[in-house]
């Protein structure tokens, strides 16, 4: 006797839960198989088939009702029974199919999926159903809530392995809800307080609870009668509430479990009984906000601080701090924590106390002027200087009544006039070593600046060689003074740039001449700034170059010595020419100058030039303004 594995291929149904899933092999053996019709289907008399291997090839038979096969409650079930012979061997298997039931409505459930996933379900009897939820990511528990028959909303777990799970249930109701498990949450009756913010009505299990209560005006909680009360079936525990604020503000935070089954907020409030105080709050803050702007607060409140660097500004190199001095004079300093991108800095949970509170906070801006060490460079004005001498020299006390004399001036490297054309929108303050002058300033943004003075023709005044036989050209560069080129040069185009680095306020000029560099020079684009030091001495910061090369100067121009060719061909076309329209060389009669301002030896003496004849070009590109101080001071600390 051999026993094998029956394969069903079946549309509508399937083997019942008592049949056999075999094929005995034996020529006397009878195998005994029951089939049953989903829900909403029915078999009819087209019985089932039976194939199996017989010399060979697959043979298929097919059971006939009321011999080999036979039909079973109400059509809702088949039975067959047949002998095979060892002449038949594998692969075994059974064919049936049962059809749509026509007096049977199938239901269609109103499904809510809170978890996600996918849902399918199968209706198996009037009021039963197998819901598959698959893909769903979590780690915590998910239920199903439905109505049962007796009408209350109960709930079944969903277990799941890797994100999927099945679960069985009955319901005649067809709202159905997948969601984790839920908690209620209800709170008593008293008027005299309120829930801060969003009051929750449940809470899934594994979440936590947080709740703020604050009491009303006039009143504040009972502390013995502030709790949060647990049911666990039928068990029940109390959690109390942190009261803080005099007993005015009550705090709980509790992490759900699967044991919780309701969650009760008793908070019983009665006439305040404790006094009240506030204390002063002192905002000492540089290029950054505060959550918290009242200017008082009340003793015992929990407050978390935290300070805003304003945009283009970072907290880098002074961590904000509150501070306060009790009775005795000692001084506590709470330093806040500094975010990874130092845009925030934060001190969270600190208890107000009976003291007046001090908040410090000095962001800087983000944009500095790297490779020069421990310096801050700053723009300036006279009105910026005025305001530091004003606040230079202080005494400082450290402890007690010990003080000494504290020069902020010591702290400055150097004061120049840079002539630059210098703008900045990195608003900052003043800072000396460790002291905020809370003076107002912007920052310098880079270092290195570049002025493009522009291209000159240099002309060929004859035509000839004589140009380059007799000329003598030279140009004169601000800060340097006229240099020499090379009469090579005559006929061409040559450019001007001068880089100048604002920390130094040295540089270089470069000539160059059709992008090919011919020309360098030094050059020192500023002036020291005296300044007054200790004692009233007279002393300038930083060098002892008064760089008076300023005087001959800030406009380049070009020098050009010629001599006339003999029998030069001359143009001689007429016509009436506004100055400034003409290149080249010319002469000009009939000169009007009447809408100039100029006394009269001024006015015969151009005419005559003009008459005589001259040599005119354009020049195009920048020029340099107007200079402006530039304030360095160390980041020294000391």
């Amino acid at each position: 006797m051999d026993r094998y594995s029956l394969n069903g291929d079946f549309t509508h149904c399937h083997f019942r839960y008592d049949s056999s899933q075999e094929v005995v092999v034996d020529d006397t053996y009878l195998n005994e198989w029951l089939l049953e019709a989903d829900y909403g289907y029915i078999f009819t008399d087209d019985t089932p088939t039976f194939t199996r291997n017989r010399d060979g090839a697959p043979l298929s038979y097919k059971t006939v009702l009321g011999s080999s096969a036979w039909l079973l409650d109400s059509n809702n079930g088949y039975r067959v029974k047949l002998t095979v012979t060892t002449a038949n061997t594998p692969q075994f298997k059974l064919t049936a199919q049962a059809i749509r039931d026509e007096s049977i409505t199938f239901r269609t459930l109103n499904i809510t999926n809170n978890v996600g996933g996918v849902v399918s379900y199968e209706q198996k009897s009037a009021n039963r159903f197998v819901l598959n939820l698959k893909d769903v990511e979590t780690d915590k528990k998910v239920f199903i809530y439905y109505t049962d028959s007796s009408g209350n909303v109960v709930s079944k777990e969903i277990p799941l392995t890797n994100g999927t799970g099945t679960v069985t249930f009955d319901t005649p109701n067809d709202n159905v809800k997948i969601d984790y498990f839920v908690i209620p949450v209800t709170y008593s009756d008293d008027l005299h307080y309120n829930v801060d913010g969003t009051k929750p009505t449940e809470i899934n299990v594994g979440e936590t609870l947080n709740i703020t209560l604050t009491s009303s005006s006039g009143f504040e909680f009972n502390p013995d009668l502030t709790v949060l009360k647990i049911t666990h079936g039928v068990s029940l525990t109390s959690k109390n509430f942190v009261l803080t604020e005099n007993n005015t503000k009550a705090t709980i935070s509790y992490t759900t479990t699967a044991n919780d089954k309701k969650l009760y907020v008793q908070a019983i409030t009665r006439e305040q009984t404790t006094p009240v105080k506030e204390i002063n709050v002192t905002y000492d803050l540089t290029n950054c906000t505060s959550n918290i702007v009242a200017n008082k607060l009340t003793v015992g409140e929990t407050v978390n601080f935290t300070l805003t660097a304003n945009n283009g500004a970072l907290f880098k190199d002074y961590v904000p701090n509150l501070s306060y001095f009790d009775n005795y004079g000692n001084k506590t300093t709470k330093e806040f924590v500094i975010s990874t991108d130092k845009k925030k800095a934060v001190l969270d949970s600190f208890v107000i106390p009976n003291y007046d509170i001090t908040i410090y906070g000095d962001a800087q801006t983000e944009t500095t002027v790297i490779n020069y060490g421990a310096i801050n460079a700053y723009i300036v004005d006279v009105d910026i200087l005025n305001a530091f001498s004003n606040k230079r020299y202080f005494k400082e006390s450290t402890s007690g009544t010990v003080a000494y004399d504290v020069d902020l001036g010591e702290y400055v490297n150097r004061i120049k006039r840079i002539y630059l054309p210098i703008t900045s929108t990195l608003n900052d303050v003043i800072r000396c070593g460790n002291y905020n002058t809370g003076i107002n300033c912007t920052d310098l943004p880079k270092d290195i600046y570049e002025i493009n003075f522009g291209n000159v023709d240099i002309p060929l005044i004859n035509g000839d060689s004589n140009d380059f036989n007799t000329g003598d050209l030279s140009i004169f560069i601000p800060f340097v003074g006229v240099v020499s080129l090379d009469n090579s040069l005559i006929g061409k185009t040559v450019n001007l740039v001068l880089k100048i680095n604002a920390i130094t306020g040295n540089g270089v000029s470069i000539l160059t001449c059709n992008g090919v560099i011919f020309d360098t020079q030094n050059v020192v684009a500023s002036t020291d700034v005296l300044f007054t030091g200790t004692n009233s001495n007279i002393y300038k910061i930083g060098g002892d170059d008064w760089n008076e090369q300023i005087l001959m100067g800030i406009e380049p121009y070009v020098i050009l010595n010629y001599t006339d060719s003999i029998n030069a061909p001359i143009n001689n076309t007429q016509e009436n020419v506004t100055i400034s329209d003409v290149t080249g060389f010319a002469q000009f009669e009939n000169v009007d100058l009447n809408t100039v301002n100029l006394l009269v030896d001024e006015y015969n003496e151009i005419v005559s030039q003009l008459e005589t004849g001259v040599y005119l070009w354009k020049k195009t590109g920048g020029k340099l303004l107007p200079p402006v101080s530039l304030f360095f001071i160390s980041k020294f600390v000391g």
